[in-house]
């Protein structure tokens, strides 16, 4: 590993979880998704899976020269056991899940389970928290996409959505995800995702697709359970992209937080210090990633609301306590967009044995990049 990203790598070996990560993120942050990653795990396989991995799984941090192209968030190596992640956030939360899934299919000698089965559980709990020790899934702006997409009849039927195969489905990816995570979304509110997966692997060798598993778990047809799903679609409210309350700075993914890009000079974030360049990690106690990530914190926030922004400046942690105002939608300066430019990469497979990297010889596909101003 080494040899392929570099000396500065630091690369460590959890015997206990069977992990091996590989990054040149600072140790502060490698320790957090060290403790992070293992206990995800635990989580899924107790409320879902049921067999952990028995092959070891790499975890990839790279830093932005490595992975060429620059828009590419992350993939996971199905032959190598290897999830390899810009960041420290949803990316490798997704690519992880993947690594877990695989484990249990392993076990069970199922090799390929339907594709809007491992990409509707990766989207899943690639936005989601540990609460009451239990992990959940959080609200995402993929509703949006979905709710606009039914609005305007654009979204896959049931019985076609869940025997599409990748090629097929990246061709309308935006529909397909939002569609794959939203039917996880609603078995996992609904109180039946484990009972959707025991019927899903218990049926497997009958049906690949898994509609007789959704149609089992769901106690009627597909086309009857489409009715429902639509409906509970239309109910599910809009994902906020724009608090009312107002922090005042741009910000932009790195591998180790948010970089600060922009800062209205008058916001309450320069007013306690935040300066550009600085790296913010934590919104009060929630671990920051991607600009959705601090939207979503935003959206439990109403103005005069104080919160902690842990930062990194240089190699120093700062904690900085801020008193959130109202946003002045009148002020292009300090407006949002509401509609981030979106690009998705899903799963990556080798498709040749010569390679100088492990990041050389995968196919790639677009995943979505998000920069936004709070």
């Amino acid at each position: 590993l080494k040899q392929w990203y570099g000396s500065d790598y630091l690369i460590t070996i959890d015997h206990e979880h069977k992990m091996i990560f590989a990054s040149n993120v600072d140790t502060e942050t490698l320790n957090e998704l060290k403790k992070d990653l293992p206990a995800r795990a635990d989580a899924m396989v107790k409320q879902l899976f049921t067999f952990p991995f028995e092959q070891y799984v790499t975890v990839i941090i790279p830093s932005a020269k490595t992975v060429k192209p620059s828009h590419i968030s992350g993939f996971y190596s199905l032959g190598r056991h290897m999830a390899v992640a810009r960041g420290v956030g949803w990316p490798v939360r997704h690519e992880f899940t993947h690594a877990v899934h695989l484990g249990d299919c392993e076990a069970r000698s199922q090799s390929n389970h339907a594709l809007w089965v491992k990409e509707g559980l990766a989207t899943l709990f690639e936005r989601s928290r540990f609460t009451d020790g239990k992990l959940v899934s959080l609200p995402g702006y993929r509703i949006n996409q979905l709710k606009g997409y039914l609005k305007n009849m654009n979204v896959f039927n049931l019985s076609t959505f869940v025997r599409l195969d990748q090629k097929t489905a990246m061709k309308n990816a935006g529909p397909y995800y939002a569609m794959a995570r939203n039917l996880m979304r609603y078995l996992e509110e609904t109180g039946k995702l484990k009972t959707f997966y025991d019927t899903y692997v218990k049926y497997y060798s009958r049906d690949r697709s898994g509609r007789h598993a959704l149609e089992q778990t769901v106690g009627k047809n597909i086309m009857a359970f489409e009715k429902d799903f639509h409906a509970w679609i239309r109910k599910q409210a809009w994902f906020a992209l724009a608090s009312k309350a107002y922090l005042g700075l741009g910000v932009e993914a790195k591998p180790e937080g948010l970089a600060v890009t922009k800062l209205d000079p008058k916001s309450p974030a320069a007013k306690e210090g935040i300066m550009l360049g600085d790296l913010l990690v934590n919104f009060n106690s929630e671990r920051l990633a991607d600009a959705m990530d601090i939207i979503s914190a935003l959206n439990t926030c109403k103005p005069n609301d104080k919160i902690t922004i842990r930062l990194r400046r240089g190699d120093k942690y700062l904690k900085v306590s801020i008193t959130l105002s109202t946003r002045d939608e009148s002020n292009p300066k300090v407006k949002p967009s509401t509609t981030p430019k979106l690009i998705e990469l899903v799963m990556a497979k080798v498709v040749t044995p010569r390679q100088k990297t492990p990041v050389s010889g995968v196919e790639l596909m677009p995943r979505q990049v998000i920069r936004s101003t709070v």
